[in-house]
This record gives C-alpha cells, structure tokens and sequence, in this order.
C-alpha cells in the first residue's frame, strides 16, 4: 500500500473521532486528553510537557489547558525553580473524575477495537508509535 493511501485512512480515521465526540457527550477531545495525561502523570507537569507527550502546539495546548482551568479541574502554580513556568496541578474535582474518565476512554477504545485480534491491535500500536517516531524526526 502506498504512503497516500495509509494518509488517507489516518485522516479518515481521525475525522470519523471528530464527528463522532461531537455527538458523543463523553468524546475525547483535547481537553480530556490532556486531563487523562496528568491525572497518569507523575511528579512535576509542565505545559511543555502536555505538547510533547500529545503531539500538541502550544495554542492548542494552551486552549486545552484554559478550559480545564475553567472547569475548576486544574490550577497553574510558579515553578520554585523559574516563576516563569507554571505547574499543573489537578485539583480534587479532577481526581474524583479519573475513573469515569479510565471508563469513558476504556469504552470508547473497545468500541473502536471491536472484532480486531490481540495481534492486530498490538501490531497497530507497533506501527503507530514507529510513525510517531518518525515524525519526531522529522524537525
């Protein structure tokens, strides 16, 4: 198979989990990407962090991050180290959200996995993360 024909499915793909969290009131949208992110983080989490570990610009992240401070489920603290750099920080609210979260994200992945073998599933994962490398590399 050609690269524009894995292209097209990635977007494809990528597309059909947009519309379907738009109807979905539990979809995975930034933002709880980014909230799945640091409640399984541990230690120190920086927006820089959040980038790299989602593959996120800054903007994006930036919005991610303002919404869920809106929410009430984090707060930004100074670094001790440089005040120009704010820890994340969940808040209580967040941390009461985590196992509706694990199930939410859980349901929604065997939804999309339904009917694929163990094999399969792990050789996509194998694929996904090797492409992910390659984009790394590619800067």
């Amino acid at each position: 198979m050609e690269s524009s024909g894995i292209l097209m499915l990635i977007g494809k793909l990528s597309n059909g989990l947009r519309r379907e969290n738009a109807v979905s009131s539990s979809g995975v949208n930034a933002g709880r990407r980014v909230l799945s992110f640091l409640l399984s983080s541990e230690g120190d989490v920086y927006q820089k962090d959040v980038e790299k570990a989602l593959f996120l610009r800054p903007s994006s992240a930036t919005s991610a991050l303002k919404a869920l401070e809106t929410d009430g489920l984090i707060f930004r603290v100074p670094s001790k180290d440089d005040e120009r750099f704010k820890r994340i920080v969940l808040t209580d609210k967040a941390l009461a959200l985590q196992s509706q979260l694990e199930d939410e994200l859980s349901g929604i992945e065997k939804y999309l996995t339904q009917g694929i073998g163990d094999d399969d599933i792990e050789t996509f994962r194998a694929v996904c993360l090797k492409m992910l490398e390659n984009i790394g590399s590619m800067a």
